[in-house]
């Protein structure tokens, strides 16, 4: 939709300054701040950072035709062939064109458009005057076809890209779910290895823990009795009983462990001549195994000498 150029203001506008990713923006507030009308609308040609801007009313424009509000609305002024090369290279170049209603005045400078006003009557001579075609696409204005053309290219490169991602990733998770199958087999295989070699491994631990406990003699079989007394009510089992030099460890089965309360029990306690400090308790498991270590204290024995009176 073409809008008459007596019904448009012009600016020039230097955004150079401003970068790229702001000028639209700092478009945008240049036109509230030239613009007359509440609610301006506007045509914008861009050239090395300069924009020049044709501004009209929206409002009135929309009002008086409707279908304003669905095609873009360009001035009259886009129309306009190109300046010629030797015209564009002269520092200062001016021309008329003849619009719907009077003519446009325009002031060029090294090929930028500067200044652009409308006339009603023409006072100059007729044969500068340039005919505006509205038959043929104008250098002025945006390719808006052109870009429409890359945008609809660009969304489908965008759709094939998707399913071709789509596609891929279908294969992927079907892949991945192949292999956990697999990877679940071979564990369920490894599960009754395991049972197996954990079976072997407890029979192993009873039979070094009762050789052990022979050897040890019978001062320990006397000490572990007296321990497990004093451990806390809730201990349901007593899974392993390791005893070396001056450092003894237990695995226990606590339904409730504490383990402040095992500190406090044998923290400095005395079994045979033997006293436990540095008492440690650590959860393991689901927090029901405890695997307690103490260091041990061997202590001096008191030998009681009895000395004969003479009678």
């Amino acid at each position: 939709m073409i809008v008459a150029r007596s019904l448009c203001i012009f600016i020039s506008c230097d955004l150079g300054a401003v970068p790229k990713a702001r000028r639209e923006q700092a478009l945008k507030q240049q036109v509230s701040l030239h613009t007359p009308f509440t609610e301006p609308g506007y045509y914008v040609n861009w050239h090395r950072g300069r924009a020049a801007v044709w501004i009209w009313d929206q409002a009135a424009l929309v009002a008086r035709v409707a279908e304003a509000k669905r095609y873009q609305v360009v001035p009259e002024s886009a129309l306009a062939p190109s300046p010629l090369p030797e015209q564009v290279q002269s520092a200062d170049w001016q021309r008329y064109l003849s619009g719907l209603h009077g003519y446009e005045w325009q002031r060029w400078q090294n090929g930028i458009l500067i200044d652009s006003r409308w006339l009603p009557v023409l006072q100059t001579d007729a044969s500068a005057v340039i005919q505006l075609s509205f038959k043929q696409a104008s250098p002025l204005a945006p390719r808006d076809r052109q870009l429409l053309g890359h945008l609809a290219c660009g969304v489908v490169a965008l759709l094939l890209v998707a399913c071709m991602s789509w596609q891929l990733g279908s294969w992927f998770r079907l892949e991945q779910q192949t292999n956990t199958l697999l990877v679940e087999l071979d564990s369920a295989d490894e599960g009754l290895i395991t049972a197996r070699h954990a079976r072997l491994r407890a029979e192993g631990l009873r039979s070094q823990y009762e050789a052990r406990l022979t050897l040890l003699g019978q001062g320990q079989s006397r000490t572990l009795p007296q321990l497990i007394a004093l451990l806390p009510a809730s201990v349901n089992t007593l899974q392993q009983y390791d005893y070396q030099p001056l450092r003894l460890q237990l695995l226990l089965q606590d339904k409730a462990p504490d383990p402040r309360e095992y500190v406090r029990r044998l923290e400095g306690i005395t079994l045979n001549g033997q006293r436990l400090h540095n008492v440690q308790v650590k959860l393991e498991g689901n927090g029901t195994l405890v695997r307690l270590q103490a260091d041990i204290e061997v202590l001096p024995r008191i030998v009681q000498r009895t000395t004969g009176k003479e009678s």
